[in-house]
């Protein structure tokens, strides 16, 4: 035993199998990981989510005669209403985790937060006392025409097609 080479034993040969084994896993791992393949970060906008933030901001034209009340009025927006902050919510937890490359630009958010400000304008005219129908479809009307801008902007930031 005493001249015997230690890597031609079955020990040194279990050794060396172990060990490359490793390494070979390890290699694997770390590529798989660069590719995000595993270990991908919580939060990152992918185009999944954008379209399922597209359909949470899906709107429908309406005219002065559906506004007739207030209680039908803010069943109308409720929808949206919810779709806009959980969209800001999105973006913004998107942009706490992601790498500098992939951040939703201050613009974009800003538009967003536009959406989210004239969403507050339109619940305000819903909800004041002198109720007009022509006034919340004025509101109305400006939130819709801003949703398109804010979503081709988020788009092209995350550079979804």
């Amino acid at each position: 035993m005493q001249n015997e080479n230690f890597w031609t034993t079955k020990k040194g040969k279990i050794t060396i199998i172990s060990t490359v084994s490793v390494v070979v896993l390890a290699i694997i791992g770390i590529l798989l990981w660069k590719k995000g393949i595993f270990g991908s970060k919580k939060g990152i906008l992918k185009s999944d989510d954008v379209s399922k933030i597209e359909n949470s901001l899906k709107f429908q034209t309406y005219v002065a005669a559906d506004f007739s009340n207030t209680s039908v009025s803010n069943q109308k927006v409720s929808a949206l209403k919810q779709g806009i902050s959980d969209s800001i919510e999105k973006i913004k937890k998107h942009n706490e985790v992601a790498s500098k490359k992939s951040k939703v630009k201050d613009e974009t958010v800003s538009k967003f937060e536009d959406l989210n400000t004239k969403m507050q304008e339109l619940s305000s005219t819903i909800a004041a006392t002198s109720f007009v129908a022509a006034d919340v479809l004025t509101k109305y009307n400006a939130l819709i025409e801003a949703i398109p801008k804010a979503l081709t902007a988020l788009k092209s930031d995350l550079n979804i097609k």
